[in-house]
């Protein structure tokens, strides 16, 4: 009887331990959109593009040219899909910005690659920063 309740405890507590790993992980990708869409709102472009990297460790080319035109004044997940072992996801969002040099708020429509390192353990972005 002690045998038993001894490995049920086991395996309730690894159970609690893997569900709190899921947990930490689904959370994780909700801070790094977050971190990620304000990094972009209060121009802090460097920051974003630190989320930018590859699953092979390079990081894709970003035009910056036109960044310094871009003010991003909301945005809106409008999709957002996670696979079972939480380590992709695939998000459309909404980014709605102002270019000062055209005087125009436009919105841009982005369907972004998420995908979870164990080592670095956090989110990154494989798909191109926005096109503004």
């Amino acid at each position: 009887m002690l045998k038993q309740i001894t490995l049920l405890t086991l395996v309730l507590m690894l159970a609690a331990c893997n569900a709190a790993g899921t947990r930490t992980k689904a959370d994780g990708l909700t801070t790094a959109m977050d971190e990620y869409v304000a990094a972009l709102r209060w121009g802090r472009f460097d920051s974003a593009r630190e989320y930018h990297m590859h699953k092979d460790g390079t990081r894709p080319d970003i035009d910056s040219s036109q960044l310094e035109y871009i003010r991003v004044t909301g945005h809106t997940i409008k999709k957002k899909t996670v696979n079972d072992a939480l380590d992709e996801a695939t998000v459309k969002m909404e980014i709605q910005y102002y270019h000062n040099e055209y005087g125009t708020l436009k919105k841009l429509v982005i369907d972004q690659q998420w995908w979870y390192s164990d080592e670095a353990k956090r989110w990154f972005l494989s798909s191109d920063f926005p096109k503004f």
